[in-house]
Order: structure tokens, then C-alpha cells, then sequence
């Protein structure tokens, strides 16, 4: 990717303030957050958060790709669509995008200089919320007709929650981010409630007994109402190839008709409604119902959303990173798991998709992560080894260290000290029948997108 000198001076001033995303979590608390200076900033830049309809994402996993989902959908619609998400791939303007296309380095270093000014106005702003603050100006600059809004961390302080969304909706909750947001799931998930705002729909998916509790209590304290995807509306699996999956959904209410449905009783006609998505993994059937409940929230409030717009929306969902297949001969994956319960799911997307290979395993992770219990989720018969390395990331562990810790948990390992040693390596390592697995970080992931680039186009 070429980087134009003014898009690199841009990102270089945005990096210049404080950027808890790089700082390690040892040296965060929730007090490094305020949401005062976030409004601040709003309140000179003439509040853009308010010139359109948003909708608001929060959860530890697959709330990136509900966004995408619910992004692709209104936009299918026939909406002008802003999708703000974090963090990114390969390059930061994958972050802010209009109807699926990044804003422009040019577009986004000239944001950066109009903003500037107002920026100084504002004492101990960071990067993250300057960030979101230039997704809300540009969104509005561009006349979106709606903005959905990945929650960076946590959610009740992070600096996206200044909206007031149609619909909030929370994806699966599990421990994360646990020196800042808190050592049990009951005190993460009352962070991530704090999207919950009064009056306004909110959309769960279904969580731990413990989770749910917090939830749905913030929800009753604010009288949001509240729907469980995965029971309010319910997903079925139907079948899948390497390209997509395919799956049923329908309302809780209509249960008789697809009991009968199932056991051929189809004398009423009635059909589940069937959608194809290019995401894998049952998880992200989850995170699907989550969106798809999301969005019949938005159309109980009159926005026309037809079947058609979920239909399209859902085949023609472009979201990399996620049990993505680069290469077939051999296989390549990349996936952006990066905590103990997402390489769990990985591990069963895994067992689904490509039971009997061998896994040459690509692993990047972040210094705060639990590495050993991360480790302990991976199907460890099929692990033929290890390739420990690291992003340019300044919070990831070093590949010494991840080497060390696969060994101690029975794996054999190599470290290499950067993305560039370490893909050729593995690449060059696989057997006839073996699959390369790239996955830990989004960062990880990012840089060997980046690596296999550069080697296919040579």
C-alpha cells in the first residue's frame, strides 16, 4: 500500500496523544477514560453525532463483525451507511468507512487538519477519541443516513458512547481486557451495559446466567426494552462449504410452525427465513441473529427494512480477518481470535471445517492476554508446530516468550522475530496435507495480510 506524505503526517499527530489502545493494560485504569472531553469536542464540531440515526455495538467478541453485518444490511436497504470500527487490519482508514469503502488518505489528512484546532481546545484528549470524534464529523459531512458504532472498550466510558443509538445491541460477553474493565464477568458486563441508555431497545445475545443478570437489570433500571437473540429469535445451522454458510431464522412466536416445518408438517407453507453468509463458524450465526434481531428492533420503529436487504446484506458481507480462507492448496487461514473463549469457538470452527489437517500454528499475541489458557483451547493432536512471532504492535509479547510457554504446554515451537522471518517459515514447513492457521491478534493477523500481499504480488 502506498502511504502519501500527508495521510503519514496525519496518522504520525494522531499517534502523538495518549493512545490506550498501545498502552499495556498493567498501565490503564478506567480512570484513564472520560466522556467529558469526548463532549467537549462534540460541542465544537456542531455535535455530528447527532445529524444521523446510529446504531450502537458493544460485547468482548463478534461485536466487530454484528457492525459489519448490521451495516451491510441498512445499506442494502437503500441507506447511506457510516461504519466506525476498531482496531484495524492493515490500515487505520479501514476503520471509518461509507457504504463499505474506507475514507480516502487524502480526505482523512484533510479531516485531520480542520480538526486540529478544535483538538487543541481539549486538555488530555487521546488518540481514540479524537479517532471516533473524526468518524462522527465525517460521517455527517457525508450525509449518512445512519452510523453503526463498534465500542472500542468496555462501553460505558468508551468515547463512542456520547450517542443516543435507535437500537443498542450487546454480543457475547466473556473475560477480556480484565485489568481495566474488572476480574469477574459481573463487573465486564455492567461496563458493557453501560451502552444501555433510557427507552432505547436493547439486543443481547444469549450469555451467561451471570452476564444476562447484569443486562437485563440495567435494562429494566433504564425500561429499554429488551430482546434475546437466540430465543426471541431463534437460528438454525443448515449446511456450509468452505465459501459459506447457510442457516434458518424465526421469531420465538412462530415456534409451532417450525417445529411442523422440521417434521414435514408443511401444509400452511410456512418457511424459516434462509439466509447465506460468507462468515464461518457457528458463532457468527450467533453473531448473525444478534444483527438480524438488531435490525427488527429498527423496523418496529418504522424503518423499512424489506427481506430482500438482509438477504443481500448478509451474502455480499465483506469482513476479512474472520476464519478467512486466503489460500486453498495450501490452506490459509486467518482469524483475529485473541482471548481463551474465541480461539475456543476457533478450535470448533476448526473441528467443523477441516477436521483431519494438521495446523502449523502462526501465533501473535498481546503481553496482557492469558497465553497458557489461550493455549489450552487449541485442538493439540493437530497442532504439528508452533511459529511464535510478533506485529509491530507495541503492546505484543515477544515470540521468545510465546515459544516458551507453547513448549511448556506441550507444543513444539520456534520463535522468529518478526511477521516477515516467521510466514515464509511456516509456509515452507507444510506438509502435503497441512493447513497454516494465522491467528492470536488482530494485529497478527493484520501484519501477515500485509506479508502474503507483498508475496503474491511479486
Amino acid at each position: 500500500m502506498v502511504i502519501s506524505p500527508a495521510y503519514q503526517d496525519a496518522l504520525t499527530w494522531l499517534h502523538s496523544f495518549l493512545d490506550n489502545a498501545r498502552t499495556h493494560a498493567k498501565d490503564l485504569s478506567l480512570g484513564n477514560f472520560d466522556l467529558l472531553r469526548m463532549e467537549n469536542l462534540m460541542t465544537l464540531l456542531d455535535a455530528p453525532h447527532k445529524a444521523y440515526a446510529s446504531v450502537h455495538v458493544a460485547g468482548t467478541k463478534g461485536k466487530g463483525s454484528v457492525a459489519a453485518m448490521c451495516a451491510s444490511i441498512l445499506q442494502e436497504a437503500g441507506f447511506r451507511v457510516g461504519l466506525y470500527t476498531s482496531p484495524h487490519l492493515e490500515d487505520f482508514t479501514e476503520r471509518i468507512q461509507v457504504d463499505g469503502e474506507p475514507i480516502a488518505q487524502g480526505k482523512f489528512a484533510k479531516l485531520v487538519d480542520e480538526i486540529k484546532p478544535f483538538v487543541a481546545k481539549i486538555p488530555g484528549i487521546t488518540t481514540f477519541e479524537i479517532g471516533t470524534a473524526l468518524a462522527f464529523w465525517y460521517f455527517a459531512k457525508q450525509e449518512v443516513d445512519f452510523a453503526v458504532l463498534e465500542v472500542g472498550l468496555g462501553g460505558r466510558v468508551d468515547a463512542t458512547n456520547i450517542v443516543t443509538p435507535m437500537v443498542s445491541a450487546i454480543t457475547s460477553i466473556s473475560l477480556d481486557h480484565v485489568p481495566v474493565l474488572g476480574t469477574t464477568l459481573e463487573e465486564i458486563a455492567a461496563e458493557k451495559a453501560g451502552i444501555i441508555k433510557d427507552g432505547i431497545s436493547v439486543v443481547t445475545a444469549q450469555q451467561h446466567p451471570e452476564v444476562h443478570k447484569v443486562v437485563a437489570s440495567t435494562a429494566f433500571q433504564r425500561s429499554a426494552p429488551i430482546q434475546i437473540a437466540g430465543d426471541d429469535y431463534r437460528w438454525q445451522f443448515v449446511r456450509h462449504t468452505l465459501d459459506e454458510q447457510v442457516f434458518w431464522v424465526w421469531p420465538k412466536a412462530e415456534q409451532a410452525q417450525m417445529d411442523d416445518y422440521i417434521e414435514g408438517k408443511r401444509a400452511n407453507k410456512w418457511t424459516p427465513l434462509e439466509f447465506r453468509i460468507p462468515l464461518l463458524g457457528e458463532h457468527q450465526l450467533e453473531n448473525a441473529t444478534v444483527a438480524y434481531t438488531a435490525m427488527q428492533a429498527l423496523r418496529a420503529q418504522g424503518i423499512v427494512i424489506r427481506e430482500a436487504a438482509f438477504r443481500r446484506g448478509f451474502a455480499n458481507l465483506r469482513w476479512a480477518g474472520r476464519f478467512e480462507i486466503v489460500g486453498k492448496n495450501p490452506l490459509i487461514v486467518l482469524d483475529a481470535a485473541h482471548n481463551a473463549d474465541s480461539i475456543e469457538k476457533l478450535a470448533r470452527t476448526l473441528d467443523t471445517y477441516t477436521p483431519d489437517k494438521p495446523i502449523h500454528l502462526l501465533l501473535g499475541v498481546s503481553a496482557d492476554k492469558n497465553l497458557p489458557k489461550m493455549l489450552a483451547q487449541f485442538p493439540a493432536q493437530r497442532i504439528a508446530h508452533v511459529h511464535a512471532s510478533r506485529s509491530t504492535h507495541p503492546r505484543a509479547m515477544s515470540p521468545n516468550e510465546i515459544a516458551e510457554q507453547a513448549i511448556h504446554a506441550g507444543f513444539s515451537a520456534t520463535p522468529y522475530p518478526t511477521i516477515e522471518d516467521a510466514l515464509p517459515a511456516a509456509l515452507d514447513a507444510l506438509e502435503d496435507d497441512a493447513m497454516l492457521l494465522v491467528t492470536g491478534s488482530v494485529f497478527i493477523v493484520g501484519a501477515a495480510k500485509n506479508v502474503l500481499d507483498k508475496i503474491t504480488n511479486h
